[in-house]
């Protein structure tokens, strides 16, 4: 556990996880079951951008990441 953090914020975070990890899923299985496959990738990214909102996720687009390699 970390410093200053109670068991119950633990918990509250991480229920608060899973049930925005099943929005998203839910939201990606949607666009998927809506438009099937074979499509090309932006397809899909634009499909579950829009899906995102209208489950009311804020959510930023192409973020740069640093990666080390």
């Amino acid at each position: 556990m970390s410093a200053g953090m109670q068991a119950s914020e633990l918990d509250t975070n991480h229920l608060i996880d899973e049930v925005l990890t099943e929005k998203i899923i839910g939201a990606a299985i949607e666009v998927h079951r809506h438009l099937g496959p074979g499509l090309l990738e932006s397809a899909y990214w634009q499909c579950l951008c829009h899906e995102l909102q209208l489950r009311g996720l804020s959510f930023k687009r192409q973020v740069n990441l640093t990666v080390v390699y």
